[in-house]
């Protein structure tokens, strides 16, 4: 079921900006052929690589944050998830050590991505005054 807000397009450009803020650049072409995207032209994809930086950027004031939350996130997933296979003796340091990793990567990228899109559409804005870094609110 799709949301009929008037803040998001749901379509192309939406899920295009989402791969050029989630994924390196070099590897967003690939992606596109993968969602069925048109890969754009080299002038148009480098207006859209300009466009992500501009809005990833927005994110910057608090990134700190995101990484700490984030990891915090990732640990309790991968805590809750990995515990039972633990106990059983599934999983060896070095496979938990990678899922800890990608699990960080994942939910970081993601975040930022969404926070990207919601501060780009005005739905949510950063106020600078607020933003504690290295420290709590």
């Amino acid at each position: 079921m799709e949301d009929d807000s008037p803040y998001f397009d749901h379509g192309p450009l939406t899920r295009r900006e989402l791969a050029f803020d989630l994924l390196p650049h070099d590897e967003v072409q690939e992606l596109m052929a993968r969602l069925g995207l048109d890969n754009a032209d080299t002038e148009m994809f480098n207006l859209e690589h300009m466009d992500s930086h501009v809005r990833l950027r927005r994110v910057d004031p608090i990134m700190p944050l995101i990484r700490v939350l984030s990891g915090l996130i990732a640990n309790t997933f991968n805590q809750a998830y990995l515990t039972q296979s633990e106990a059983n003796g599934d999983i060896s340091r070095e496979k938990r050590e990678a899922f800890n990793r990608q699990n960080y990567a994942i939910i970081q990228s993601s975040v930022i991505a969404m926070l990207a899109q919601l501060l780009q559409v005005g739905v949510i804005a950063i106020d600078p005054s607020v933003v504690v870094i290295g420290g709590g609110s």
